[in-house]
């Protein structure tokens, strides 16, 4: 059933009244009623729109949190948060308007760290609402931000997440092969990285043996080098 915005009823009894008041004799009332009108059909909201204040201080805070309350926050040490920030910071996708843009955004650091509190939430915690009232931004630039930063990491994937070479792959299969896992480059250690919601293709395919949604991780010397995006042989295998 379609939904009728505040606005559009108004309308349409702006509408019924100004029609009723073309058979009246009141001059006054049918201005008021068709000035009224008009006013509000040329008007894209029916209430002026004030945005969400902003707080940089929310973030100097952020800062000057302990080590394991930063940690609570951003699920990273305050160092790691610096070096990812080194390391990703620079990408255009923060400074996407150039230096002559009217409204320069908000500072990488800012963005890194509400799109790491976003990511490290889970169920109704990721909620945008939630990250909108936390650091006093508007819910629209919880999603942007988040957005963003994961542009900038996709962009550097390949550096860290990639199978090893043919070098890298004989090494490690002899140092295996000395503990008894001769022709062995990596493991599929049983690590998950639960999903918050279920994937639109083929969902089923992530559910796991711990009877949630997730990405299977592969480690190699305690290293990710690639995931398991979910398979129908690992539902098969799993439910059998």
């Amino acid at each position: 059933m379609p939904y009728n915005s505040e606005r559009r009823e108004l309308l349409r009894d702006l509408d019924t009244a100004c029609a009723l008041s073309i058979v009246g004799d009141d001059a006054e009332e049918r201005y008021m009623l068709w000035t009224t009108y008009l006013s509000v059909a040329t008007s894209r909201y029916l209430y002026d729109r004030i945005g969400a204040p902003h707080r940089d201080d929310k973030f100097d805070e952020l800062l000057a949190l302990p080590e394991n309350e930063f940690r609570q926050v951003t699920r990273v040490s305050k160092s790691s948060f610096a070096a990812l920030h080194d390391y990703i910071g620079g990408n255009t996708v923060f400074n996407s308007g150039g230096t002559d843009a009217p409204h320069k955004q908000r500072p990488a650091s800012v963005q890194i760290a509400v799109a790491l509190a976003r990511l490290g939430a889970y169920g109704n915690a990721a909620c945008v609402g939630e990250f909108h009232r936390r650091f006093n931004i508007a819910a629209g630039s919880v999603v942007v931000y988040t957005k963003r930063v994961v542009a900038a990491l996709k962009a550097v994937r390949a550096q860290w997440i990639a199978w090893p070479s043919r070098a890298r792959r004989r090494e490690v299969a002899s140092v295996m092969a000395s503990e008894g896992f001769p022709g062995c480059v990596g493991f599929i250690d049983g690590t998950t990285l639960p999903l918050s919601q279920r994937p639109a293709l083929d969902g089923s395919s992530y559910w796991d043996r711990k009877k949630r949604l997730c990405v299977t991780a592969i480690r190699e010397l305690l290293r990710y080098i690639a995931a398991v995006l979910g398979h129908a042989l690992i539902r098969m295998c799993l439910s059998g």
